[in-house]
């Protein structure tokens, strides 16, 4: 009788073994799949941080481009102001010099008026 004892005793502890076998086996089944799933979210986050990374790139290098068209427009800017304030410097003298031939022409005339006056009154 012991030994009917003894092998129900082995069969139910060999039973509860398996049980915790097959627990543990599905356990593992759950974090291998947990730990895949991880796997495919850390690829994902690095396909993204690696498409942003040449996103910051493409526009890190727009930002210099803009920067360089920024300061060659700038350049042109103070090339075209130089020229049109040289320009508007000469035309300031010729204006100058027009006004002066103006009063010169004025006073020539009055002169000449006064002189046909005179030649009129002596005349006349």
């Amino acid at each position: 009788m012991k030994t009917k004892n003894t092998f129900a005793k082995l069969r139910r502890i060999n039973k509860a073994l398996i049980n915790k076998f097959e627990a543990t086996n599905e356990m593992l089944k759950l974090a291998t799949e947990q730990i895949d799933r991880l796997n495919k979210a850390i690829h994902i986050k690095d396909i993204e941080i690696n498409s942003l990374e040449i996103k910051e790139k493409e526009l890190s290098d727009k930002i210099y481009s803009l920067y360089n068209n920024l300061s060659e427009t700038n350049n042109m800017n103070t090339s075209n102001y130089l020229a049109w304030l040289s320009e508007h410097e000469e035309n300031s003298k010729l204006i100058k010099i027009n006004n002066k031939l103006s009063i010169g022409l004025t006073v020539m005339s009055l002169v000449i008026v006064g002189l046909v006056a005179t030649l009129i009154g002596a005349i006349g």
